[in-house]
Formats: structure tokens, sequence, C-alpha cells
């Protein structure tokens, strides 16, 4: 019995879930640079969002079972 799982181990397929980055490569000459620019991150967003009453519901619709057990009175 012990063979036949050992022989499940070794058919099972390897997934390596990282292989969508490609590997950085190596240069010569010391150590990896930073990036020269960083991308300049602004807020342009308005304080508070407007919703749709549509956008409610379709909230509700969906995560109802969610917002009943968040917003339950715990006794």
């Amino acid at each position: 019995m012990g063979a036949h799982k050992q022989s499940d181990r070794e058919s099972a397929e390897i997934v390596d879930l990282y292989d969508y980055m490609p590997q950085p490569r190596i240069r010569r000459g010391g150590a990896v640079r930073e990036p020269r620019r960083r991308p300049k991150i602004t807020d342009d967003l308005p304080k508070s969002l407007p919703v749709t009453s549509r956008e409610i519901e379709l909230y509700e619709l969906y995560f109802a079972d969610f917002f009943d057990a968040l917003f339950a009175k715990k006794n």
C-alpha cells in the first residue's frame, strides 16, 4: 500500500503558480538597479462616490447572506 502512494506522488503534475512572471536577468557588474522612474500616483476621485439605487440592489441581491451575517445583532 505504501508503494502505491509513492507512485501517485511521483505521477502528480507539478504546477508552477509563478510561471507568469519572467525570471530576472542576471547582469554582470553588480547589483540589480532600481527603475529610474517611478509611476506618479494621483487621487482625483471625489470624497464620496455616487452610487445608484440599481447598484445597491445588485449588491443586496448577490451579497444578501453575507450582509445579513455581517450586520446581525449579537446577543
